[in-house]
């Protein structure tokens, strides 16, 4: 298991086991629901979760080409 090493507030050096994990991994962690039923709506909540990311990050996008477009005609998008 891996470890990190952190200073303690009386200078000496604390060796700790941790644990690396993404944001699907945390989300199952950290919602203590237990059982099959609750594997499934962690599934799905991380699934809905994911996809609204995905959508707010790509309207933000658009917005900011369209900015860009408008505001800046001297600007060249490469992005297109």
């Amino acid at each position: 298991m891996p470890t990190s090493i952190f200073p303690t507030n009386w200078g000496k050096l604390r060796v700790v086991r941790t644990i690396d994990m993404d944001q699907e991994g945390f989300t199952l962690f950290a919602m203590g629901f237990t059982g099959p039923k609750a594997l499934q709506f962690k599934r799905l909540y991380i699934r809905a979760f994911n996809a609204a990311m995905e959508e707010i990050h790509g309207s933000t996008q658009r917005a900011c080409d369209t900015c860009t477009e408008r505001h800046r005609p001297d600007v060249i998008n490469l992005r297109k």
